[in-house]
């Protein structure tokens, strides 16, 4: 019975470990050139903080609100444009125009929503 048990907790630390590794898997499977169309300062209508800037480092995308500190962006694996910010319980969702030019984005943190326009354009 003692086995029983103990294999059970196994294969549920499995299942917990593969589904975080899930996101991870799909961030390295997104190519960094389409990665590239998120990268640029965005201007924040928020009273916490002014710009959120968008980088590319080592092939992941890299959010950071001036003043206020950075995180990774981890691509949902199901929705397109959004990215999860696991280290501050987050997301973001970026917006496009007509055709398809990355122009905005919502940012979502601790269920507070805070949109952004993008400053400069590829």
């Amino acid at each position: 019975m003692k086995n029983f048990f103990c294999s059970l907790l196994l294969l549920a630390g499995l299942s917990g470990t593969a589904a975080a590794q899930a996101p991870a898997a799909a961030l390295a499977a997104t190519d960094t050139v389409a990665l590239k169309a998120y990268t640029g300062r965005y201007k924040m209508k928020s009273d916490f903080f002014d710009v959120l800037l968008v980088r590319l480092e080592n092939g992941k995308l890299v959010g950071e609100a001036v003043g206020q500190g950075s995180g990774g962006l981890v691509p949902d694996a199901t929705t397109p444009d959004l990215f999860l910010v696991p280290e501050h319980s987050g997301s973001v969702k970026f917006e496009r125009d007509a055709t398809g030019k990355v122009i905005g984005l919502t940012l979502t943190i601790q269920g507070q929503p805070m949109a952004g326009v993008r400053e400069d354009q590829p």
